[in-house]
Formats: structure tokens, sequence, C-alpha cells
């Protein structure tokens, strides 16, 4: 591991480690503690468990993997992020929704103020293009209000009312209550008139599969795009995360203007314009990025995507020495840490673990890339 020039410097001892304050470091502020513990957790329950347990201070978590880790009686800091829920489309020839037509009203027709409320308390960002709502590029005034009367009064006139029964698959990979409940939820509110929407929860390797055959109507996805909201991984002729299969020449070429063009605002408009039209994926929302502590425990607290002490300068920590330790850990997790010399006690975090910590890679499309994908 790199040295780094950061306030703390990582310490492995007795098979575990812990963040043991820099000495001299180059910005010469304050460091609300000299240690801060590493508590290892192998899963996001085992996490859960050692922070209602209070044997962690804080817990790094996804609020869209269980909104009700920040309920209740934990502080919660949640801050915005750039991964982004979506559906997708396969727009292969025969199929349903190549269409863009079909595309553009199945998109008008996600209820996400209510999903966004309902399923995730408000920790997330409602969107309906592939930019943050938080970013000056985002088009707000192009915005259509949800009305599911005229999606349905769409849907009939763009021929989905024969009568005909039509299933339809909505693929979700499963291990996230979230997604899952996201995905039902749009599933019913767009089985209207012919379409019939199931979703098929399945195991990462065969979501994959079935997203690389093609073998679905519909999948939902995540991804978390870059600073500059380059889209030709979505979106482009030859993008690693266009399974379902939407291109065009005109497409590419907006892509391309948009990358390099001295204008981003009426370059982001024009593109984000002929994504709405063609709709080749409908964006949910921007998912948030949140930290718990303990009622009393830190003041201050204010992450960062990714840093769970940005701005550790600034806090107050509320720990005394003789704040008892738990007699009994979980099967297979330790903490590690020098041994107390007095005065405040160090914080612990929890380290690693599936689940815990908020997603990084990139590109896609919620889960690992496939073989084969650039």
């Amino acid at each position: 591991v790199p040295a780094g020039t950061g306030p703390y410097r990582l310490v492995s001892e007795n098979g575990g480690a812990f963040l043991q304050a820099r000495e001299g470091w180059w910005r010469q502020k304050r460091v609300p503690v000299e240690t801060v513990k590493l508590v290892p957790a192998k899963d996001q329950e085992t996490a859960a468990y050692l922070f209602s347990a209070r044997r962690v201070e804080l817990l790094p978590v996804d609020p869209a993997g269980d909104a009700s880790l920040t309920q209740g009686k934990a502080q919660s800091a949640s801050r915005p992020t750039a991964v982004m829920q979506f559906i997708g489309f396969n727009a292969a020839e025969g199929r349903l929704f190549a269409d863009a037509g079909l595309r553009s009203i199945f998109s008008r027709g996600i209820d996400r103020k209510t999903l966004v409320h309902a399923k995730l308390v408000d920790l997330a960002l409602e969107a309906q293009f592939p930019v943050s709502p938080l970013s000056p590029l985002y088009p707000k005034d192009l915005e259509r209000p949800y009305d599911k009367d005229a999606v349905t009064e769409a849907l009939r006139q763009a021929g989905q009312d024969t009568g005909a029964l039509r299933e339809l698959t909505l693929l979700v990979c499963e291990g996230n209550a979230f997604r899952s409940a996201s995905a039902r939820f749009i599933a019913g509110e767009l089985s209207l008139l012919d379409w019939d929407i199931h979703v098929a929860e399945l195991p990462r390797e065969e979501y994959l599969a079935a997203l690389e055959a093609g073998e679905f109507d519909l999948y939902f996805g995540e991804v978390r795009l870059t600073a500059d909201w380059d889209l030709t991984d979505l979106a482009g002729t030859e993008g690693a995360l266009n399974y379902g299969g939407c291109a065009s020449e005109a497409m590419d070429q907006l892509l391309l203007d948009f990358a390099g063009a001295p204008d981003r605002a009426a370059s982001a408009r024009r593109l984000l314009t002929a994504l709405q039209a063609s709709a080749p994926i409908a964006p949910v929302c921007f998912k948030n990025y949140a930290v718990l502590t303990h009622p009393g425990v830190v003041e201050g607290l204010d992450p960062a995507p990714g840093n769970i002490f940005h701005g550790m300068e600034n806090w107050t920590i509320h720990l005394k020495e003789s704040a008892p330790e738990p007699e009994t850990t979980p099967e297979d997790e330790t903490s590690a840490g020098p041994p107390r010399k007095g005065g405040r006690a160090p914080i612990r975090v929890l380290r690693g673990g599936a689940g815990v910590n908020p997603p990084h890679a990139r590109p896609k499309a919620g889960w690992p890339t496939p073989p084969g994908r650039k």
C-alpha cells in the first residue's frame, strides 16, 4: 500500500490493521484522535450487527442496499454520488423496445418521485436524464411531469391496447433489497394495457449471461458515471455497457461533440434532448452515500463518496477511555489496534466486506463487467 500523504498512515499488526496519526502532517491541521481502529466485516449483515452492538462507531453504507440502516436511533450523514440507477431496453430488431417511441413512453411512465420517497426514504435524487440533477448541465426545464393517464393514452395511441396480453421480462441482479423493490415497483406501474411485466431476479453470473445473450426485454442497471458525464459506454454504438443495442450515427456524433465541446452547456442540451427522444436507457435516480454513527459520538461528520474521513480535522469525537468493550465478537470477525495508553479512546470503523463500502469501479452495470467487455 502506498504511504500516501494524508493525516493517517495504515499500520498492519498482529493480523489486523489500524490508522495511526501521521507525525508532521503537511497540512498541519489537528486530527480528532490518534488512532482509528479498522474492524473487518465479511458482509453487510455482519457490519450491521457490529454497528448495532456498538463494536464500531462509524459504518459506511449504501442506502440503496438497505435503507432501513439509515433509520432508527443511528445518526446518518448522506451525500449525493454519481451512481445512477436506470432501466435498460433490448432494442434488437424484432423486439418490442426496438421502437424508440415505446422506450420514451416507458421512461415517462416511471413514477420516480414516489419510488425515491417510498423505497429509499429520499436517500436518492430522482433523475430523468443521465446527468446528476445537481449538475449545471442538467436540463430541469426539459423534464416531463409524471402522468399515468397520459402514459396509458400514449400506449393506446401506439397500438399497445389490442387485448392480447404481452409478457415482458425485467431482469434484476439479486442480492440488493432496494434494487429488487424498485424493479418490482416499476414493473407494477408499467403493467398497463397489453403489457404484463414480470421481474426476474437472477444471481450475478446468470444476470450477466442473460444481458450478453440478449435474453431480456428490460433490465435494471447501475453505473458510476465519470465527472465529465461521458455517456459513450451506455449510448454509443460500441459502448461497453450498451447491452440493449441502441445505436445510431447521429447519437455517436452527439456523444463525440459533447466530449470535446468548447460550449459544454449547449452541447449537453443537444445530447440530452436526443437521449430523451430516443431513450436508449431510462434513468431512474442517482444514489446517495451515507455514513452512520451513534448519537452523540461524532460532531461535524462530513463524508465524501469513497472517503469516510473527509473533513476529519473538523470532527469532535465524544468517546471515553473507560467505555466497556464487548466480551464476544461475531464468528470470524476481529478488531485490531494498538493497546490503549490513556486519554481519548480510538474510534472504530468498518473496513472492506461485501456491501460495506460504496461502489468505486467503472464502467459497470451495477456489477462487474463480464469478460470480453472493454
